[in-house]
This record gives structure tokens, C-alpha cells and sequence, in this order.
């Protein structure tokens, strides 16, 4: 069974994964005029600047501010944490991961933070 975190509601429109039938979905002219964080993690499924122009692209179509919060864990702990999970992920499949792995780059966005560091344009 796969638990989803946070369960938050979407905007109507956006894209549901399987799981979130339950969950809400906000008119997209609902916080029109008003300032709006949204928040999309971008995991394992996102880690090429390819992929994650789909959901940093929406943003930028609307002239969205874009910050990326990059947090990534050192290799020795990621193995040392896939080991310890109940389902390990194959160790072939991280490698094939680790090496599509673009990090994010200043380009992509206004602001992109790596630990306790950031890089900001404009």
C-alpha cells in the first residue's frame, strides 16, 4: 500500500495520480488576484530538467515566481536508507536514476536552493 504525504488538494485541471480520486480540487479562478504558493515535490520521476519543466513551465506560463528547493541526500546515506526499507529499491534502478540526474540549474528558475545556499536571478 502506498501513502501519499501531504494529502493537499489540487488545482482543478492539474493532473491526478491514482490514489487521489478523494481529493479536492480548487477552481483555478479561486485564488485568482491573490498570492499563491504552490508546492510540487519532484522526486525520482522528475529528475531531469526535462521532466521538471513540465510542472515549473504551468508556473512560468502564468508568470509565476519559481523557486526550487533542491534537498538531496548523499550517496552513502541513499544507500544505507534504500537498504533499510522494507521494499529496497533495485540497485540497478538507482543507477539508471543517478545518471539521468540533472541538478537544477539558476536557469530554471528565480531562485534555486541547494542546502543552505542559493543562487537567485532577477
Amino acid at each position: 500500500m502506498l501513502t501519499k504525504y501531504p494529502r493537499t488538494p489540487h488545482l482543478a485541471g492539474s493532473r491526478l495520480q491514482p490514489g487521489d480520486e478523494d481529493l479536492s480540487q480548487t477552481p483555478f479562478a479561486e485564488p485568482a488576484g491573490r498570492h499563491l504558493v504552490v508546492e510540487e515535490k519532484l522526486d525520482g520521476a522528475n529528475i531531469s530538467r526535462q521532466h521538471r519543466d513540465l510542472c515549473i513551465g504551468l508556473g512560468a506560463a502564468y508568470h509565476a515566481r519559481v523557486e526550487i528547493v533542491a534537498l538531496e541526500v548523499p550517496p552513502g546515506a541513499l544507500w544505507r536508507q534504500n537498504a533499510a526499507r522494507p521494499s529496497a529499491v533495485p540497485e540497478p534502478v538507482i543507477d539508471r536514476l543517478i545518471a539521468k540526474w540533472e541538478a537544477p540549474d539558476i536557469t530554471e528558475a528565480h531562485t534555486v536552493r541547494a542546502g543552505a545556499g542559493s543562487r537567485t536571478c532577477g
